[in-house]
């Protein structure tokens, strides 16, 4: 996700305005869902943690709806999604959307490639390994017992006594 300073203000502000502690939020998701082209009008998608005006710790999970030609700023939130579909259908009926759980097919493509190139690692260095325990091995076997001579420090010396 990448960090939308000016969104994240704008939601603080407005927080703050509905008596909120709008600088103790803590944004988990603050995510753009849709847009209208040319890029006037957005709705963003936010869940996280704020003192309410009780100072209590509230989760809050919801949409705010930003037209910069109009100044408008509007957001609305709950405890969960689970009631905000109908504010979802409503703001995006006419925008492009993206669906935040979707992947994108490049998302999609760069992940199976990645994990492609994981596995032909983990092949190669697993080969390698094994090729090198058999040469270490085979080094240090060998097919026919060699005849060594004795050392000076092996040879049988007499005690003169």
């Amino acid at each position: 996700m990448f960090k939308n300073r000016s969104t994240e203000k704008d939601l603080r502000d407005w927080f703050s305005k509905q008596g909120w502690d709008g600088e103790s939020g803590r944004f988990e998701e603050l995510e753009l869902i849709a847009i209208q082209r040319p890029g006037w009008l957005q709705v963003f998608r936010f869940s996280g943690t704020m003192l309410d005006p009780n100072d209590h710790k509230q989760r809050i999970c919801g949409y705010c709806r930003d037209d910069e030609r109009h100044g408008l700023f509007e957001v609305v939130y709950r405890d969960s999604f689970r009631d905000l579909h109908s504010i979802f259908a409503e703001w995006t009926s006419e925008l492009v959307t993206r669906n935040p759980s979707e992947k994108h097919p490049l998302q999609v493509a760069l992940l199976v490639f990645f994990l492609g190139c994981m596995v032909i690692v983990a092949i190669v260095l697993a080969r390698a390994s094994l090729f090198s325990t058999i040469t270490a091995l085979s080094r240090n076997s060998s097919p026919h017992p060699s005849t060594v001579s004795p050392t000076t420090d092996e040879q049988d010396f007499s005690l003169s006594s």
